[in-house]
């Protein structure tokens, strides 16, 4: 029989569209995966329903990549419940982005100036030279990691004071976060700007 997770993690692909292995370049801005792209950047039932969410820019990008390195996992970062499932980099600009960042994703899809605008959901994408899509870490996952210092936050309702306080107790070296019902939502656009990537 199969199991609950395995039904579950059935379910999260079906929500996807298909970005077939040879696709390394996205150039429409409505291309299916684009569009995925945005909604879960945009979208909190589509990023809890997917398990996933998104970091803008090279430099919350670089510093996950860096957070990866820091947990001991890089060498088995691939297919960590956590770790950068596609790293979008914007066309000739794959010399700014970090070797890091491009061997510590599952794949490098290389977009074009308007598929990034609309997958960044900004007027101009000037100055974003990286997105990425990011599996969430599980419960289940961390359980296993010893904790000592945890940040407790109890309705706390802005998404940047969130993010803001998230990235303090990762630069302190605090272990994790817990955040009781009422709280922002913590992968949402404006709390993962703020956090510049502690959120996870």
């Amino acid at each position: 029989r199969p199991s609950f997770r395995a039904f579950a993690r059935a379910r999260e692909e079906s929500l996807r569209p298909p970005l077939p292995l040879h696709v390394d370049r996205l150039t429409s801005a409505s291309n299916a995966y684009v569009r995925h792209v945005a909604k879960l950047r945009a979208q909190r039932s589509h990023r809890e329903a997917l398990g996933a969410t998104v970091l803008v820019g090279s430099a919350p990008v670089e510093e996950f990549a860096c957070h990866l390195a820091r947990l001991d996992i890089a060498n088995d970062a691939r297919g960590f419940p956590g770790s950068i499932r596609t790293l979008f980099c914007l066309e000739n600009a794959n010399e700014e982005i970090s070797a890091r960042a491009r061997d510590l994703a599952n794949r490098v899809v290389h977009v074009s100036a308007a598929a990034m605008d609309r997958m960044a959901g900004l007027v101009s994408s000037e100055g974003v030279l990286a997105m990425a899509e990011v599996d969430v870490p599980r419960l289940d996952r961390w359980e296993t990691i010893r904790t000592r210092r945890i940040l407790a936050l109890d309705r706390v309702q802005d998404p940047g004071n969130v993010g803001t306080l998230l990235r303090t107790a990762s630069a302190l070296g605090w272990d994790g976060a817990f955040l009781v019902d009422g709280c922002a939502d913590v992968f949402g656009e404006k709390a993962m700007r703020a956090s510049r990537g502690a959120s996870l």
